[in-house]
Formats: structure tokens, C-alpha cells, sequence
């Protein structure tokens, strides 16, 4: 899963609710998460989306090119943020500061 496409109104679990346990978890913390909704009477706004971690917001009803362009936008972010993460893991390896190079306690071998 690379894009979340979550709706702000949904039972049991609002999509703000939904949008905070991604971003709390390190292992989806970098999903890309477009937030939908129709309810505009509630006060639902870009800037609060945006406020509470999402990427990007739409009101229905979605213009569908608009959509697939964030979806497009949200696969490229996250492919991105993987890959830097990737880089760094590996530079911490190769650096001898990771996991596999880390030296051995009491000058064992």
C-alpha cells in the first residue's frame, strides 16, 4: 500500500481518527493519504486536513482526472520516501554505524 484514500465521515472510525493511527505508526507514518468527503456543512476543510498530517483533500463530487493525478502524485511520494529510507539504512550499513557492521562486543569475532 503506497496511497490511502480515506472518507472524513465514515462509521467507527472517522477518517481524522484513521489519518492519526497512520501517522503514528512508523511502518505506514509515510503512506500518502488523500481525504474525501461531501460534508462541507461540518466545517471540513483543505487546511484542516492538511493541519492533521493528510495530503490532500477532495469534496465530492471528485473530478476524476483530479483524483487519479493525486493518486499518481501520492505513488510517486511514497516511492520516494522509500527510497530515501533505503539510503540512509544502507549508508548506516556500509558506514559500519548499521546493524551488519556493527563491531563485535569484547574484541570477539
Amino acid at each position: 500500500i503506497d496511497v490511502v484514500l480515506a472518507d472524513i465521515s465514515m462509521p467507527k472510525l472517522d477518517g481524522f481518527a484513521l489519518l492519526k493511527k497512520i501517522r503514528e505508526n512508523p511502518v505506514t507514518s509515510i503512506l500518502y493519504v488523500i481525504m474525501i468527503t461531501a460534508r462541507t456543512s461540518i466545517g471540513y476543510s483543505r487546511e484542516e486536513v492538511l493541519r492533521q498530517g493528510g495530503d490532500a483533500f477532495f469534496l465530492k463530487p471528485v473530478i476524476r482526472q483530479d483524483l487519479l493525478d493525486q493518486v499518481v502524485l501520492g505513488l510517486r511520494m511514497t516511492g520516494l520516501k522509500r527510497l530515501q529510507e533505503n539510503n540512509e539504512r544502507y549508508g548506516k550499513i556500509l558506514s559500519g554505524r548499521g546493524p551488519v557492521g556493527e563491531k563485535p562486543e569484547n574484541g570477539a569475532r
